[in-house]
């Protein structure tokens, strides 16, 4: 198979020249990466912590007993995220800037990734405009700055591209060896990597037909498929329990994806424009194979998970297809690569319109960054755990709902301030309190979705209890309310 000629260095220039430009597009690439680092740093500890976040850091704190019983059925999605912070966290502590600098630090890698990728498939310029937007893109910084795996998700598919990419051109053992790691490790990150492993398949097949039947194509196949049956086998374990809160999606949740990976809508507008006209332009410049592996790793695992949605179990979650977001990036940066340019004096070209489409983006990304910066906490763990420590009283309980949710906030903060809070008191819904302590403390999370629930817990206690107090605080996606046991 051909390979494309304008993802090659220029032979005819000369050596020095050659040696200046990979220069220049390493210390860009450079850049780009303290860059990422630096934006995705910002205000890292300022937001509480929300309920996957404590997961992820109770999962850390574990022994390697618990932690094996995580990693085996307990939660064994992104199991290589939660092995990695549980020796992080013991280097770097237990703080939320702590837990969520491993998400920052392994993210950051991303934007070199992307732009060796995008130098592959387009040239140095596509890569690295790709990485520019990758290291200023608001979802991705959100992703970043939450301590859960998929900044690390990111940087593995990217990875696992670029050496796909690099077999397809120049099959070596030691790019086979790279690709087969990226690709497992991609997997045990997390689950809907193995999607992007579909596309690469799919783009092996239409290439190569009968010559992907070879040694090395099967060898890595195969590999990755020994290598990723223990984390199918948890995954059987484990069930569907840990996925039964996702909703099914609509057609609307298609239109709204975009707006979502991009963070804001006018960005996504941008950014699908530049889409469409660099497709176009790949198309047109004979690299019909890069634009077709990018347009399908875009597209396919979104159609595949909305039909699965539909069919079987609801899978569609926005940070889910995260996995999406380089060939989204890449797409549109060869779109602004390719905007006309025109020649100048001397020849040289001047492209104005990749200027201005440049300025546009990165200030969208900007105002997309301020309003994440911004933003309240997704839950405010820190706020409710700060509230019932302070006003907690000896014999005091708590009723956590939903139980097994609640606590993993409420049991962070708490062991982050060295105290202790109300004891736990176990609850079925519809029935009494296991025990009845003089003052009972009432956690409920995401009240506003589920009054029903609410409701039908303050109606069971109402025999046994009243509410201390006209008014309690509320905290973001989590109200509190304190009871006191009537006396007769």
């Amino acid at each position: 198979m051909a390979t494309s000629t304008d993802s090659m260095p220029d032979r005819t220039v000369p050596a020095d020249r050659l040696t200046r430009r990979i220069d220049l597009t390493t210390a860009a690439t450079a850049a780009l990466t303290v860059l990422a680092f630096a934006v995705a740093s910002y205000h890292l500890g300022t937001k509480s912590m929300w309920l996957d976040e404590a997961v992820s850091a109770d999962h850390a704190r574990l022994g390697f007993s618990g932690l094996w019983k995580v990693l085996s059925g307990g939660d064994p999605n992104m199991g290589l995220y939660y092995v990695l912070l549980h020796f992080w966290v013991r280097i770097f502590g237990y703080d939320e800037a702590a837990v969520r600098s491993m998400s920052v630090v392994l993210a950051a890698w991303a934007v070199p990734a992307i732009v060796a990728l995008g130098r592959r498939l387009f040239g140095a310029a596509t890569g690295l405009i790709a990485g520019l937007l990758l290291a200023l893109a608001p979802f991705f910084v959100q992703y970043e700055q939450t301590a859960r795996s998929y900044g690390l998700l990111v940087l593995l598919v990217v990875l696992s591209s670029y050496f796909f990419v690099r077999m397809l051109e120049r099959p070596t053992r030691a790019l086979l060896i790279g690709y087969v790691i990226a690709s497992t490790l991609a997997v045990y990150a997390q689950y809907f990597a193995a999607l992007v492993l579909l596309v690469q398949l799919a783009t092996l097949l239409t290439l190569r037909r009968r010559e992907a039947l070879t040694r090395q194509w099967w060898g890595a196949a195969g590999a990755i498929v020994v290598l990723c049956s223990p984390e199918a086998v948890f995954a059987l374990r484990k069930g569907n329990g840990g996925i039964a809160w996702i909703p099914d999606p609509t057609f609307g949740s298609l239109f709204r994806l975009p707006s979502a990976l991009a963070g804001t809508h006018a960005l996504a507008v941008v950014l699908a424009v530049l889409v469409c006209w660099g497709f176009a332009c790949a198309i047109r410049a004979g690299g019909r194979w890069q634009s077709g592996f990018l347009a399908t790793w875009l597209l396919g695992p979104v159609l595949l998970v909305f039909v699965v949605s539909k069919l079987g179990h609801p899978l569609f979650v926005n940070y889910y297809l995260i996995i999406v977001l380089p060939a989204f990036l890449l797409l549109a940066a060869l779109g602004v690569a390719k905007l006309p340019a025109v020649r100048m004096a001397r020849g040289l070209p001047v492209a104005p319109l990749s200027a201005v489409a440049l300025v546009l983006l990165v200030a969208l990304s900007a105002i997309g960054l301020r309003d994440w910066y911004d933003s309240s906490s997704v839950e405010d763990y820190r706020g409710l755990t700060r509230y019932i420590l302070g006003h907690a009283q000896a014999g005091d309980g708590a009723i956590y709902y939903p139980a097994q949710t609640v606590s993993y906030g409420v049991s962070y903060y708490s062991e982050l301030s060295g105290k202790m809070g109300p004891a736990q008191i176990a609850y079925r819904l519809g029935s009494p309190p296991a025990a009845q302590p003089a003052r009972l403390w009432l956690v409920v999370r995401d009240a506003g979705a589920s009054s029903t629930v609410t409701e039908n817990i303050k109606r069971s206690l109402s025999d046994t209890y009243e509410p201390q107090g006209e008014t309690q605080p509320r905290f973001t996606g989590l109200d509190v309310l304190l009871y006191q046991r009537k006396v007769h």
